[in-house]
């Protein structure tokens, strides 16, 4: 679990910020 944080940290640095509003969208759904 710890890991696929670190993963999805360093996603959301690489991403665009347009991008960053729809990851995060599908983050809380996978909440």
């Amino acid at each position: 679990v710890v890991h696929k944080k670190t993963a999805t940290a360093l996603c959301l640095t690489s991403v665009k910020n347009e991008d960053k509003l729809e990851f995060s969208k599908i983050i809380e759904a996978v909440k």
